[in-house]
């Protein structure tokens, strides 16, 4: 009895676990690619008036009329409009939903932003 049952699970194995015949599909490492996304963070808040300054620090600055998502420890808390005026690397935008504070990270994807659009 002890036999059958260990030749029943020899062949039960040998049958269905061999990857032998299969092939596995090519597998592409992931592009590297830059990071493309301009970064700034909410410098001034003013509850009242529902904006922000936006500091971008050294670099480019989006365009006026650009939307931003705000982020506080990595989650979404808001999102933003630039509207200016600009001076030098500060921006003022709306909140245009949610909420932005003082610390806040600004992030514009431009290539996201440019797949939205027609």
């Amino acid at each position: 009895m002890c036999l059958g049952l260990g030749l029943m699970l020899m062949v039960a194995g040998c049958a269905g676990g061999s990857s032998a015949g299969r092939t596995r599909p090519a597998v592409k490492p992931d592009e590297l690619r830059p990071d493309v996304r301009l970064h700034g963070r909410v410098v001034s808040t003013n509850e009242q008036g529902q904006f922000v300054v936006v500091d971008f620090n050294v670099g480019e600055i989006p365009p006026l009329q650009t939307r931003m998502n705000v982020y506080r420890d990595g989650r979404t808390v808001g999102e933003l409009k630039l509207t200016g005026p600009a001076r030098d690397n500060l921006v003022a935008a709306d909140i245009t939903r949610g909420e932005a504070a003082v610390g806040d990270e600004a992030i514009w994807d431009r290539e996201a932003d440019t797949e939205r659009r027609p």
